[in-house]
């Protein structure tokens, strides 16, 4: 396997674990969320959260729901983006002859 599918590879495994960790840390927990975070101080604002709503859906990843493996796959696919362009525009060593 070359570099570059290297890290393609990786930044598909990656992303969708940085996106849950990063829903973890702001308070969106796999029971609902967590007890003063910042995702509770949110929700307080709030008040009912309404069905397919940006909150309700980060809700739904943290808790493995619906918008759960959607999510993870879109996350993949732009880690797996995102490291393939990484990777461009780099100079090549020159080959010998």
């Amino acid at each position: 396997m070359g570099q570059a599918s290297t890290r393609i590879a990786a930044g598909a495994v990656i992303a969708p674990g940085v996106l849950v960790g990063v829903l973890l840390i702001v308070g969106f927990g796999p029971g609902g969320v967590i007890a003063g975070s910042l995702a509770a101080s949110l929700h307080s604002g709030i008040g009912t959260v309404a069905a397919g709503s940006a909150f309700a859906i980060c809700q739904s990843i943290a808790a493995g729901g619906a918008a759960a493996l959607p999510a993870l796959l879109a996350a993949g696919a732009g880690g797996a983006a995102i490291a393939a362009l990484a990777g461009t525009g780099r100079k090549q060593p020159p080959q010998p002859q």
